[in-house]
């Protein structure tokens, strides 16, 4: 089951990068043109080699911040089984 949750919250954290530049495209495009960046007269083209950059970028920046959330999600919820299992030893101990 970790295994399961491991790659869900990878892929989740890793696709919200580039869905996030879909979501804000405009709010992207109008602040990267603002800073005279042009790379055709045509705003179409423009505006689509913005966003490809952009979806690129953030799929190369989020896929590994979504492995380490992962990591640490499992590390995190090892640790809370961990001290369960340390809890119930102990109460079990106790009882006898």
């Amino acid at each position: 089951m970790s295994l399961v949750t491991r790659s869900v919250v990878r892929e989740l954290v890793a696709a919200s990068g580039p869905f996030n530049v879909v979501w804000f495209t405009h709010d992207i495009v109008s602040y990267i043109s603002s800073q005279g960046v042009v790379v055709s007269v045509n705003p179409v083209v423009n505006r689509a080699v913005i966003v490809i950059v952009g979806i690129m970028i953030a799929s190369i920046l989020t896929f590994p911040l979504g492995v380490l959330v992962s990591r640490y999600k499992y590390e995190f919820s090892k640790e809370i089984a961990s001290a369960r299992l340390y809890r119930r030893r102990k109460q079990h101990s106790t009882r006898l």
